[in-house]
Formats: structure tokens, sequence, C-alpha cells
């Protein structure tokens, strides 16, 4: 389909699938974000009478968001039916043989599906980015896991731990709604004040109306007046369009408040520091009458949740462990030096001449490397 949303119902042999029904059987009750060899071995092979959601979505996909969660409920122990996820983005060869397909690549067959049966699924929704906008820095764990893996280092998700994780966690310890921003709203929709990229984290949680949260991370598209208008409304429980305000006051969440970043060349500008979030955190920290709760760094929080993970105490030697980066304030700042944590402070990125002035981090290194090997000999 060209905007995306579709679900099939999958049970018997893939040789009778019809366009609204595939087949298959699986013996439990979740397949999340399933692989084409997923697909293969519980849609195909296994030849299981119980039948199987089939469910295929997009990140970007507004109704998805809102959807996925209900899927996940009328497919809980007991209801008779498994259920499998499938992004169609990362797995186009499969969707196309039941012809879903992400944002339309000619006008004219986003005219002719919007006639069609899954036209329903579709309304209201624009297509997703074409590519990652450069300043996006933010990502989603598993997309951030799979570029480690290209990279040949191996991980897992339980040895990450990202400033956007962090937020989805804090909201899911509150059982927060959000509001997250999107380029094209559109009514009785969640916005996006996140990359697509970043939004994946929250792709499995409800987002519709009455928002009680706002989250925000560096997406620059989503910093025109009326999304940041309407996060302004959420958070001072104004009238937004036909959605009743939240009952308590929403939060204002943010994965950092960092005034700039070291960006690539784009458009009229050459490679050098750009605008971080940290302005509009302020703007809507002031707008607002809030104060934003800050969960990644330099936040003692984020720093003793990546203790826990390592298995250290919170209570460590001061120097046993380092933190590493370009940015005195916003890597090195007060969280690192209330736990005691080495501040090794690296001239590349974001670092400009004089930033360590003042600032007094306990080292300072040209490159990362070099700390390596620094460490390296003190330690032969």
């Amino acid at each position: 389909m060209s905007l995306l949303r579709s679900s099939r119902v999958a049970s018997g042999s893939l040789r009778t699938a019809t366009r609204g029904f595939t087949s298959s059987a699986i013996r439990r009750d979740h397949f999340l974000n399933a692989s084409d060899s997923e697909f293969k071995a519980r849609c195909v092979d296994d030849k299981s009478d119980k039948p199987v959601l089939v469910d295929f979505y997009a990140t970007w996909c507004q109704p998805c968001r809102v959807l996925t969660p209900l899927l996940k409920e009328v497919t809980e122990p007991g209801s008779g039916y498994d259920l499998m996820t499938i992004n169609v983005d990362d797995h186009p060869d499969l969707a196309g043989q039941f012809k879903d397909q992400g944002a339309p690549d000619r006008p004219e067959r986003h005219a002719a599906r919007r006639q069609g049966a899954d036209s329903a699924c579709c309304a209201g929704r624009g297509p997703p980015p074409q590519s990652q906008d450069p300043l996006c820095v933010l990502e989603s764990e598993p997309r951030l896991l799979k570029k480690l893996g290209a990279m040949g280092l191996s991980a897992t998700q339980d040895e990450l731990i990202t400033s956007i994780g962090a937020c989805r966690a804090l909201c899911e310890k509150r059982g927060l709604r959000y509001v997250l921003f999107a380029p094209l709203p559109t009514d009785n929709s969640p916005y996006l004040l996140l990359s697509p990229e970043a939004a994946e984290e929250f792709a499995n949680v409800p987002t519709s109306p009455p928002y009680d949260a706002v989250v925000i991370g560096l997406h620059p598209p989503s910093f025109a007046y009326e999304p940041l208008n309407t996060a302004f409304r959420v958070l001072t429980r104004e009238p937004l369009r036909d959605a009743q305000p939240a009952q308590k006051k929403p939060v204002l969440i943010a994965p950092h408040t960092a005034a700039y970043l070291q960006a690539p060349a784009e458009g009229a500008f050459p490679a050098g520091l750009s605008l971080g979030i940290g302005a509009y955190v302020a703007a809507l920290e002031t707008a607002a009458n809030t104060k934003a709760e800050v969960v990644g760094k330099p936040t003692r929080a984020f720093f003793e949740l990546a203790l826990e993970k390592l298995g250290l105490q919170k209570d460590v030697e001061k120097g046993e462990v380092a933190i590493v980066g370009d940015d005195v304030k916003n890597d090195l700042g007060a969280g690192a030096r209330e736990l005691g944590l080495q501040r090794v402070l690296v001239k590349t990125g974001k670092y400009r001449p004089g930033d360590e002035d003042g600032a007094q981090p306990d080292r300072v290194h040209e490159t990362f490397a070099d700390f390596v090997d620094a460490l390296l000999q003190e330690h032969a």
C-alpha cells in the first residue's frame, strides 16, 4: 500500500493466500519486527493450525503507533491468534509480495491506492522522510545496535544506554503518554518533536490524546511555529483541536539540553557548530512556565543507570570509571562530577580551543584513540 498500514491474518498455506489474507502458524504470541527468515519459518514452513496476524507497518506511520498496541491486545494469550509485525521499510521485498510499500513513488499510484481496501488506514498521513536529516543525531537503540554491528562491534541491547531510550523509560515508568512531533501533523494524530529514527523508540506506545507529556529531540523540520505552539498548548493545557487537555499538568522531557552540536556540511552551511535543542527546550520552559526533566547526559541518574548496566556499584571509587566526551558541559558535567567519574575531554567533534578553561576536566587528549593508548601505557 502506498502510505502504509496493513494487517493480514494468516492460516494454512501461502499458496492459498489472497490479497487480504496470508498464511501461517506460529507457536508463541508475539514476533515483533520479524525478519524475512522468521516470516518464512513461521508463516510458510510451520504447519501449526494456529493463525497469526501479520502486521506490515512503518515507524513513520502515524496510525501505526495507535494500531500496533491494539493488535497486541487482541492477540494476547488465549485469543486464538498470534501476532507478527514486519517493518515494510526494512523488508520491502517481503512486503511487496503482498502489495504493501512505503511512500508512493508516483502520484497516480497514491491516488489509485487511496481508492483501495486499505485506504481507510492511510488517510491523513504524509510520506516519510526520504533521508535522515544530518542534524537528527538521535536514533532508536535497535538502529544504533545495527550500526555497531556493521562496524564490527558486538553489542546487545542490555549493554546499550541512550538518552532517547532514557526518555522512553521515564515515560513508561510513570505511565505517561506522549506528544510526538511530525512534519505533517493531522487531526487526531500525534505530533513528533523527534526524528522518525528516534521516534522508533516509541513505536509501540500509545500516542493519542489527551497528551500528558512532550518529548523533545533534535528534529529541525519540527521546530516551526505550529508544532512548537502545539507543544506549548499541551504543556499549558490549552485547547488543541478536538482533543481534551490532560487532567494533570503535562511534563516536558528532554534527552539533553546541549546548546550546539558538530554538524556536517548541509545546504548553505559548511561543516561546523550548529544550534542544538537546548534553545528550544529553554523556549518551551519559559513560555509554559515549566521545568524540563532532562534524562540523558550529564544527569546523575543517567550515569547511575550506565554504572548499573556495567554491574558496578553507584559508590565506585573516584576515577575508577571514566566518561569520555567532546563537550565539557553536557558530556562531563554535573552528574559525572557528583559520582566521581574520571572526566576525559577529547579535542574532536564539537570541541573548540579553550573549552577546557575553567572546566578542569581530569584529562585532555587529542582523540579518543590517544586516550586509549595513554591508558594502555599506564597499565602496561
